[in-house]
């Protein structure tokens, strides 16, 4: 189905009309917070290793966000693979949902109209089908193979893999789109009084690195980040190499920064900035 918010988490959710109830991963319900309940009521699961587990547990009072618009479920923990929600037919029945398999949309009707929800439209080329169908081809004669696929785990740790980056994808950008908007407060450097225009002399460059100062700085121009100027000012720049043997533009703004005011006021502890989130 696709990455859809279930309280305020980002969950892959896939939509399975074969399935009665619907479940939640053991290891996406701790992020949740919210204990399970016992009921009277004890639910047969049988798993896709065939596999019976009984259950008489649920997470109540859960919502999944489809296009800004909540919807309220109850989820059953269970051991998950792939998906962190699975929607079953008490939920879809609920909202009198109709499925269009063939387009990967699902309509919800609201208040007189439809929302219309699409799924992850990526093409692949897996197809699933649900354990009844696959006994079916079993007892034709076909041939079934097992395939187990691992992901290929690297040593380096990424952004992605860190908690609070994930909660909050929509701070956490991979890349600035342009300059920030405009805030109450307007940002100025103080510089100490009678004190003369720096501008120092430029770097020699080889002629790689004169180019590459050409490139980036046309591309800091179309983004937004810096436009020409004709103030008496100057900071020469350098480059550094990193290690995919690419540029890293190096600026040395050393002496200005011996005539700026420097502000002192205390800083802010982060962890009681994240605990205010």
């Amino acid at each position: 189905m696709g990455m859809f918010l279930l309280n305020q988490h980002f969950a892959r959710v896939l939509i399975n009309s074969e399935v009665d109830k619907s479940f939640i991963s053991l290891s996406f319900s701790s992020m949740l917070k919210i204990p399970p309940i016992t009921i009277d009521a004890f639910y047969d699961i049988e798993m896709a290793d065939g596999n019976l587990v009984t259950i008489n547990t649920v997470i109540q009072g859960c919502f999944l966000t489809l296009l800004n618009q909540p919807f309220e479920i109850d989820l059953i923990p269970i051991k998950l693979g792939s998906f962190d929600v699975v929607i079953g037919m008490d939920w879809l029945s609920k909202y009198h949902s109709k499925i269009l398999c063939e387009e990967k949309v699902v309509h919800f009707p609201i208040d007189g109209e439809t929302l219309i929800v699409r799924g992850d439209q990526s093409k692949t080329r897996l197809n699933i089908i649900s354990c009844i169908i696959t006994e079916r081809y079993i007892s034709r004669g076909c041939q079934i193979f097992m395939i187990q696929v691992m992901e290929k785990k690297s040593d380096e740790k990424r952004l992605d893999d860190i908690p609070v980056v994930k909660e909050y994808p929509d701070i956490f950008l991979e890349d600035l789109t342009g300059l920030l908007p405009v805030r109450q407060v307007e940002f100025q450097i103080d510089l100490i009084l009678g004190t003369a225009h720096v501008a120092r002399t430029p770097y020699r460059l080889a002629p790689s690195e004169l180019q590459e100062l050409s490139n980036q700085r046309q591309e800091l121009i179309d983004r937004g980040f810096i436009r020409p100027s004709t103030l008496p000012w100057g900071a020469p720049v350098l480059f550094v190499k990193k290690k995919d043997r690419s540029f890293r533009m190096c600026i040395n703004y050393r002496e200005l920064n011996k005539i700026i005011i420097k502000n002192h006021y205390p800083l802010p502890i982060i962890d009681d900035l994240f605990d205010q989130l």
